[in-house]
């Protein structure tokens, strides 16, 4: 194989991930000359909606995928959290690279930590994952909407009225921007969303070619890492912007699974750990079995009845 194409979203940070896939795959490979190509998606072209709003799945995937499966391009670059659980039929994941800090951030100019920002501030996320942990940490902070890529969401928390913002420490790291980083947000409070951290290259499950050479930059414990991860969020009925987080580490004595179900207010969480000694996927699974029989599947069922309802009102069916 001579010549590789990447797809990618053209945002910085997506440049940034495909451009880190294609010196992996440079240093691997001197003979292979590596191209990226630059695409556009629905969730960038709607800026001014909410994410869970829209009422789409894969909004910053779908063209990207079906540009590899026209075969225009031999790999596609995503962040993983936007990566639907159940992907297309005819697509694998070649590669998942060394995954970066998978926590979220404070960013602001005015205040050091998150207990230092005062009650009635306004804190600026688009994740409703985000804004559930939030409120339930501090009810008293007022959650502002916020889409943008991510120089344009940390611009705006020195700006306008938000007093601060919470975003994915990777996106930020990767772009040389940590010194905007005020504080990074406990992982046993904020337990980030399922892949978060990790870049993903996909292929069709038929190019051999593109699977050995993608073989060699594999990070395998990132792979087995967000498998269990994957086991928490197909077992609560997947959807990309729920209020849902699993993030399981390796450690010393094996592994650790955190999950996270909550309602948009916060008020309604449910949010456990559970170590394994001896890897097992299904240990996802087995822990959100034990959250939603807590309580979540109906802050669950509620969330989706209520999504239903606002969008048959307001046309989106």
């Amino acid at each position: 194989m001579n010549s590789i194409r990447i797809g990618t979203r053209a945002s910085a940070l997506a440049l940034a991930q495909a451009g880190m896939v294609k010196n992996a795959v440079e240093k691997n490979f001197p003979g292979v000359r590596v191209e990226i190509i630059k695409m556009t998606t629905k969730g960038d072209r709607i800026t001014d909606i909410p994410l869970h709003k829209i009422g789409s799945r894969g909004l910053f995937i779908k063209e990207i995928e079906e540009s590899l499966l026209r075969e225009e391009i031999d790999i596609a670059v995503h962040s993983l959290k936007d990566l639907p659980a159940s992907q297309n039929e005819s697509l694998c994941i070649g590669a998942f690279l060394t995954r970066e800090n998978p926590g979220d951030v404070l960013i602001s100019e005015r205040y050091g930590s998150l207990s230092e920002i005062p009650a009635g501030a306004h804190i600026g996320t688009g994740s409703r994952r985000r804004e559930s942990q939030l409120k339930n940490f501090r009810p008293d902070i007022l959650v502002e909407p916020l889409r943008g890529n991510v120089e344009t969401r940390i611009k705006k928390s020195s700006g306008g009225n938000l007093d601060a913002i919470i975003i994915a420490a990777a996106g930020v790291i990767r772009l040389g921007l940590a010194g905007k980083i005020r504080e990074y947000l406990p992982r046993d409070l904020f337990i980030p969303s399922p892949g978060q951290g990790i870049i993903a290259a996909q292929i069709r499950k038929n190019d051999t070619a593109s699977a050995e050479i993608l073989e060699k930059i594999n990070d395998e414990n990132a792979g087995m890492c967000y498998a269990v991860e994957r086991e928490f969020f197909l077992e609560t009925g997947g959807g990309c912007f729920l209020p849902i987080g699993a993030l399981c580490e390796k450690n010393s004595s094996g592994y650790t699974i955190h999950g996270y179900i909550g309602d948009e207010k916060g008020e309604n969480v449910f949010r456990e750990s559970a170590s394994f000694s001896i890897y097992d996927p299904l240990q996802g699974k087995k822990l959100a079995q034990k959250l939603l029989d807590a309580g979540g599947k109906r802050v669950l069922f509620d969330i989706r009845e209520k999504e239903n309802s606002d969008n048959k009102r307001e046309g989106r069916y």
